[in-house]
């Protein structure tokens, strides 16, 4: 046998195959050769709409250019009849199959009869003998698939990278001017794992310029790591959407206290706390009774006593993912840096998965001297890091023989001795994926050898191992039962009858509890009750362990691409590792995902991978054609751009909040409904509310003031709304004013700083909230001397509760996609709830005279008492000066318009005998007729004029339902409800 070198070696010897003589080629690729782009004409950025991409074709390029491996193929296949291909058997094996096939050129109408595909799950001899012997034809359907995710992936990814980096770049100062881009993960994990493949790729580019790294987005285009901030991708955005969550549901979360009852007892000498069969219950007064009722009884019954033999299987096969949960879990090592270590160890021939080590490299290729044919390529794939899904042993796989490589070592040899003595067990039945054998060791080592890191991952790939090959452990568990005052106890004890596997993981080992003897009927005497008080806690962040299961469990990435997805998030600060190996989102990582979700749940759950791997998974069966699969795909995610486009505000809104000075000038105001924690106002335009936990924006009403104090101005006044009777207080005569006054305090008097201050800057309404979501209500006051000012809930103003509602505050500002824009929504003043105090039901007087509307109460115009219009600017206004007006839950018999009740200042109240309170319908009450005076409205002037046509013209109608007024006829109608029998 000879060998040469090439873009690979080539190593050539003589044999036999199909029964001739034959001269074999031997040589190999590194990972996929081709990979797919867009052609030029589409390379620019500015000259492209993103969306044309979703239609765009696509060319294949040479994957890595500087190895040339298409060019060596070609070279290497010219005068050969054959071709045999020993790629990995799965679906990228599979494509890799048919580019190894384009690259020699094999006549595509011969290629039947001269190509042939080699299934194996290892590399031993007879596993080599047995594919030679069995060889077939290369499965198209799985490389079609394999090129349709490809397709699917880079059209996506790209669309949406162009168009969120374009929207976002240079958008927020304090990102840096980063670029916001997403980038599929399947096209990222390629270019991660061509560094992994051939880390020189980048070599001259990131030494050359040893302050920046490069990112290759495109053939064509490399972007500066430190730009790129956010990554979205079916796969990572999922990964960091589990984080997330999990954040969530922490913060969220709210403690309750919980009360157990542990009665002790005393026997043989030994103090025993029993466990309630009820565990917990969440309210101390039954829990106190229960236990008056035990401590009463003082007597304990033993009721049952019962032994059960248990076992504890041994560990299946060891496959790359369980390695990297156990190297975060157990040894402290992230997923990158386990395969990091994972593949040091794989290339220098300590351990193995599908390695060509199992063999001496020249035993491998003597292998074919017995199976030889003239003009023969034999084309193999190489991993250069332990991958394998499979946790289930082939049966050829020699267990005696690893064992005997690991008896020398002092660490365990004693175990490999009883072991080969006594004769090793059988493997539990594991998954066999069809692609590599479990891991293994396969060579001796030790800790100077190869270092504390290694040697730590080393010394757990052999416990592993051997524990696969080791008994079952066994155990006897005991459990007592008890009986006192009718409830039940039990105490449960275990003790081990065969330590099995975990002598060699003794970190799996049973925790032993031995217990005294009892006997059935047994009574015995508590020595004491205890009533424990604890409280529920919210689950941790997600360990780096947890997350790879849920991965895994998800369909999210692959054994190899994995520690990459996670390696990802951490690197681009979209999560923090803290203690424990624990995963804590970071702003950035909340935003996006939070971003993602308002927009369209869809792009950061595991559900939109699963929806790919479906489509694909038809392909590769053959039950689906290819280019109607990514066709149909495509069309699902275009229509998603396109919403992603029309509703990107949204994610820029959480953005701009979060990351613009904007959150800086915020300020606490009003708590939120759902989580009960201050939200911060925003004041600069778009006004709006952002809650921080929860991680919502909520617009409010433009053009308009909202009357706020600046904190940071210790000498200045700022002004607060106070409820109930209050005195003046700014060196005035004290007066006393009923309901909501507004009064000036001097921080600087006060001497507080106003992070210490216990009222809002933001005028709240009263710190009442909203009858159907708990958020706190606030006032809005447009500009201008008789602006209107009215209640509103943050949340019903952005989302309105009601169907139905035809007329918006704010509507103008509706965009052309029919979504609320800045400004618009549901304030009070046209909530239809029945029973709400601040609805427009309960709140509404009488009819707008010009217009639809309802004229309704300002409950904040004190002194100046005044009506609005919920739909125009139609102002009437009230006896100015009077403490107190109400509006009442009687109707005028006459116009069926909401009673007023008016409570009159005595100095200028126009009641006789000096009184202050009286009520009546401002259209029939001649005393209030004659008070009111209407404001940018023509029907009728100071006095109401026309007191007849100012009643019984217009659609609008009073508290109870009518159309019309006065005493004009017709069917009564609420223009402020679109619908009836609410």
């Amino acid at each position: 046998m000879s060998t040469r070198k090439g873009s690979t070696e080539v190593h050539e010897f003589n044999g036999k195959f199909l029964g001739f003589h034959a001269h074999y080629k031997v040589t190999s690729v590194i990972g996929h050769v081709f990979s797919v782009d867009f052609p030029a004409s589409y390379q620019d950025w500015n000259a492209t709409n993103p969306l044309d991409l979703f239609q765009a074709s696509v060319v294949k390029t040479e994957a890595n250019p500087r190895a040339h491996i298409s060019k060596h193929l070609s070279q290497e296949a010219r005068g050969c009849g054959y071709l045999v291909l020993w790629l990995d058997c799965d679906r990228e094996g599979e494509n890799i199959c048919f580019e190894v096939i384009e690259c020699t050129r094999f006549p595509v109408n011969e290629a039947k009869k001269r190509v042939y595909r080699a299934r194996f799950s290892s590399v031993t001899e007879k596993d080599i003998l047995k594919a030679m012997d069995n060889l077939v034809e290369p499965n198209r359907h799985e490389a079609l698939a394999v090129d349709a995710r490809q397709e699917i992936d880079l059209k996506v990814g790209v669309a949406f990278t162009r168009f969120q980096t374009s929207y976002f770049q240079g958008k927020y100062g304090n990102l840096d001017s980063r670029v916001i881009s997403l980038v599929l993960s399947p096209l990222l994990a390629f270019f991660s794992s061509f560094c992994i493949f051939f880390p020189w790729g980048f070599y001259l580019l990131n030494n050359f310029m040893p302050t920046e790294k490069f990112v290759r987005v495109s053939s064509h285009l490399l972007i500066p790591e430190s730009r790129i901030t956010s990554y979205y991708g079916p796969c990572q955005t999922p990964t960091l959407g589990f984080c997330v969550q999990r954040y969530l549901q922490i913060n969220t979360f709210k403690p309750e206290k919980f009360w157990a009852l542990h009665p002790y007892i005393i026997q043989n000498g030994y103090e025993l706390q029993l466990e309630w069969k009820r565990q917990k219950l969440f309210d101390i007064d039954v829990a106190m009774m229960f236990q008056k009722l035990v401590t009463e009884d003082g007597i304990l019954e033993v009721i049952d006593v019962s032994e059960k033999q248990e076992t504890k299987g041994r560990p299946s096969g060891l496959n790359t993912v369980n390695l990297l949960k156990v190297a975060s879990s157990a040894l402290g090592y992230g997923p990158q840096t386990a395969m990091q270590i994972a593949e040091r160890l794989y290339t220098q021939g300590f351990i193995r998965s599908s390695s060509l080590t199992v063999l001496d490299y020249n035993e491998f290729l003597c292998i074919f001297a017995y199976k030889a044919h003239r003009f023969c390529i034999d084309i193999l794939g190489y991993d250069l890091y332990p991958r394998t899904e499979s946790t289930a042993y082939p049966s050829s796989f020699d267990f005696k023989g690893t064992l005997k490589v690991l008896e020398d070592n002092p660490s365990w040899s004693d175990c490999v001795q009883r072991l080969l003595a006594e004769g090793y067990h059988k493997p539990r039945t594991g998954t066999d994926a069809g692609d590599h054998p479990p891991i293994t060791p396969m060579r001796p080592a030790t800790e100077d050898a190869l270092g504390n890191d290694a040697w730590r991952l080393y010394q757990y790939i052999c416990q592993h191992f051997m524990g696969t090959v080791s008994p079952d452990c066994k155990y006897v568990r005991t459990k007592v039962e008890f009986s006192i005052g009718g409830e039940f106890f039990h105490c449960i004890g275990q003790r081990v009858t065969v330590q099995g596997f975990t002598y060699i993981m003794p970190w799996l080992a049973i925790n032993e509890k031995n217990l005294p003897q009892f006997t059935k009927g047994e009574k015995i005497e508590v020595s004491r009750v205890e009533l424990y008080e604890g409280e529920t806690s919210p689950p941790g962040y997600l360990t780096e362990s947890e997350l790879i299961s849920l991965m895994e469990k998800n369909g999210i990435g692959t054994d190899a691409s994995i520690p990459v997805h996670i390696n990802n998030i951490c690197e681009r600060n979209y999560v923090q590792v803290q203690a424990g190996r624990r995963l804590v989102p970071t702003t950035l990582g909340i935003t996006l995902i939070r971003g993602y979700q308002c927009i369209d749940p869809d792009l950061c759950l595991p559900d939109i991978r699963s929806f790919i791997e479906h489509q694909i998974t038809l392909v590769a069966k053959g039950q689906a054609n290819h280019s109607r699969v990514v066709q149909h795909v495509l069309q699902q995610f275009m229509q998603k751009f396109c919403y992603f486009l029309q509703q990107i505000e949204n994610m820029d809104a959480l953005f701009e909040a979060q990351f613009s000075p904007l959150a800086d000038s915020g300020r606490n105001l009003s708590r939120c409904g759902k989580c009960l924690r201050y939200m911060k106002y925003i004041s600069a335009q778009p006004q709006r509310m952002f809650c921080g936990t929860c991680e919502e924006v909520y617009y409010l009403p433009q053009k308009g003031t909202i009357k706020v104090g600046h904190p940071g101005d210790m000498t200045g006044k700022i002004e607060l709304v106070i409820s109930s009777h209050v005195g003046l207080l700014n060196e005035k005569p004290q007066k006393w004013m009923y309901c909501h006054v507004i009064i000036s305090i001097s921080l600087t008097v006060l001497n507080v700083a106003p992070s210490d201050l216990h009222f809002n800057f933001l005028q709240l309404y009263k710190e009442l909230t909203c009858p159907l979501d708990n958020f706190e209500l606030l006032i809005f006051s447009m500009p201008g001397p008789e602006g209107k000012s009215f209640p509103l809930c943050p949340y019903c103003y952005n989302s309105p509760p009601f169907e139905g509602i035809d007329t918006l505050f704010g509507s103008a500002k509706i965009g052309s996609t029919g979504k609320l824009g800045k400004g618009a929504g549901m304030p009070c003043f046209l909530c239809p709830h029945p029973t709400c105090r601040h609805s427009v039901v309960a709140q509404g007087v009488c009819a707008c005279p010009e217009c639809s509307g309802t004229l309704v109460l300002d409950p904040v115009s004190a002194p100046k008492w005044r009506l609005y219009c919920n739909k125009c600017n139609c102002l009437v206004l009230l006896p100015e000066g009077a403490h107190r007006i109400a509006t009442t839950r009687d109707r005028c018999a006459e116009c069926d318009s909401t009673i007023i009740e008016v409570d009159f200042n005595k100095k200028t109240t126009p009641l006789e005998d000096g009184a202050t309170l009286h009520t009546g319908c401002i259209l029939c009450d001649e005393l209030l007729h004659s008070l009111v005076e209407v404001k940018h409205g023509k029907s009728f002037s100071r006095g109401f004029g026309a007191r007849g046509r100012g009643r019984g013209r217009g659609t609008g109608r009073g508290r109870g339902g009518y159309r019309g007024r006065g005493r004009t006829a017709g069917k009564k109608v609420d223009p402020r409800m679109s619908f009836r029998d609410f």
